[in-house]
């Protein structure tokens, strides 16, 4: 076989391998900002789910509230003294649930954000060192080409 023909060869192996790492490189890239639309998504619906929550369990507080209200007038006691600190603590024990369903549910819309965001940077990664292998691989095949002239 002619040096010039092994070149040729070697040449399109090279351009071969190049063009399949920088392939695989983009479709990572897509892959992960796929990842992170959907991600972002999920964050969204989070986000409106525990704002729902969050009204639902208010709404809920005040009628709590109100049933205990109108169970203690009913039966002729007054809002003062005793009652008046259970009805204090009922009201704070409801508040205290309705932050921590916010709380938490958006501590989820955080996460979701933020593992969103780290897609994002995974494909700008992915992308940038597909380029860096492609180079490499075009140095390195140009070199071994290189040899043989």
């Amino acid at each position: 076989m002619s040096a010039a023909a092994l070149m040729a060869m070697m040449a399109a192996g090279t351009a071969t391998k190049a063009s399949g790492q920088n392939q695989a490189a983009r479709q990572e890239a897509a892959l992960l900002k796929f990842r992170a639309r959907l991600t972002e998504r999920d964050a969204r619906v989070k986000e409106r789910e525990t704002d729902v929550n969050i009204e639902r369990a208010g709404k809920q507080a005040s009628a709590i509230s109100a049933d205990q209200m109108a169970e203690f007038a009913a039966s002729g006691v007054l809002p003062v003294g005793a009652p008046l600190a259970v009805m204090a603590e009922t009201v704070g024990e409801l508040q205290k649930q309705v932050r921590d369903i916010g709380r938490v549910g958006f501590a989820e819309v955080e996460k979701l954000k933020t593992q969103s965001r780290l897609d994002r940077i995974r494909a700008k990664i992915a992308k940038r060192t597909g380029r860096t292998q492609v180079a490499n691989t075009l140095l390195s095949g140009g070199a071994q080409i290189g040899m043989f002239a």
